[in-house]
């Protein structure tokens, strides 16, 4: 989604020049919005040394519908061998502290076996998109043999799906739980349907927790999502305010039994009008491995309680109800 000049950038740039050399191809997909920044002199600089790069969707003079429509997925392929996806774009705000937010936490996943060929499909599809190179065909894919025994399914979403799977699929987590659901995600800016599930849920007596960022991007992004803790907090869900930086991860899991890392945030934009993609993983281990993850980004947060949210002034109330008015569009 975010592919931006520094320092990450160039060190791709001299990986991709060394393995080039070796006959190695090199395919990149950016997203036009996400990736403003992204100078014409660096995109020159890859397609220099041989790599193909190409725009998502490309906004264009009398064309701003396309604004609705991005590619939020982060996936790296290897050799159709070994894939990564989660949070993590290509941005030095992940090695160099952002002077606003501070520290950039995220959570991504390194994957192999045979999973790895649904995460190259979803890219091969945005690469026919944005290239109309068709390169899915059979020898793209491989058999691969198993590696470790974890069941994992990758779970992708977008405006051209038939339904809104990634919607679907915490909707799942979330009504078969029965002693708890841990979410960490930066935008809590839930639809109808998913506010419904997280409050019918708590209110069952299941341990709901929720870490959101302290502090975000922007006055409208905090006080919107700041507008819905009420709703949350009056149904018991406990929600936890890190202080550790700006936490990006989109985590979400349950019952030492299930948990999801990928691309998708809490919010509209991402169930119906972004492309996204969550790895979906059946496995008690990698729970709860990542359960003492959660324990980490919450020992770094503060627990906000229901008195302290009523305290907060008037000028903040409005400010949440001005900022909703926005949800649809975040």
């Amino acid at each position: 989604y975010i592919f931006i000049d520094g320092i990450l950038a160039d060190k791709f740039l001299e990986i991709f020049r060394n393995k080039i050399k070796e006959g190695v191809a090199v395919r990149i997909i950016y997203d036009a919005v996400g990736s403003w920044e992204l100078s014409r002199d660096l995109i020159a600089r890859y397609q220099e040394i041989g790599v193909e790069i190409i725009p998502f969707m490309p906004v264009r003079f009398g064309r701003l519908a396309r604004l609705n429509y991005r590619n939020h997925r982060k996936i790296l392929v290897i050799d159709g061998e070994i894939g990564f996806t989660g949070g993590i774009n290509i941005d030095d705000k992940y090695i160099l502290d952002n002077d606003a937010l501070g520290h950039w936490s995220d959570t991504h996943l390194k994957i192999e076996g045979m999973g790895v060929n649904f995460l190259h499909f979803v890219f091969l599809s945005d690469w026919l998109f944005v290239s109309k190179e068709n390169l899915i065909k059979p020898s793209m894919f491989r058999i691969l043999d198993p590696v470790g025994d974890t069941p994992l399914q990758i779970v992708s979403s977008g405006p051209d799906a038939d339904y809104p799977n990634i919607l679907q699929q915490y909707l799942y987590i979330l009504y078969q739980a029965k002693k708890y659901v841990y979410i960490v995600n930066p935008y809590l800016v839930p639809d109808s349907n998913l506010s419904m599930a997280i409050k019918t849920v708590a209110l069952s007596g299941i341990d709901v927790r929720i870490i959101v960022p302290s502090k975000s991007e922007s006055p409208i992004i905090h006080y919107t999502i700041q507008s819905y803790f009420s709703r949350f907090l009056n149904a018991g869900v406990k929600i936890y305010l890190f202080n550790g930086g700006f936490i990006h991860s989109k985590v979400i899991l349950s019952d030492d039994a299930i948990c999801s890392i990928g691309t998708a945030n809490l919010d509209i934009r991402s169930f119906e009008q972004n492309f996204e993609i969550n790895a979906l993983i059946y496995d008690e281990e990698t729970t709860l491995t990542m359960k003492e993850q959660y324990y980490t980004f919450q020992a770094d947060s503060s627990l906000l309680t229901l008195k302290e949210h009523a305290a907060r002034s008037n000028s903040e109330r409005i400010k949440e109800k001005l900022s909703r008015l926005s949800s649809p569009l975040m």
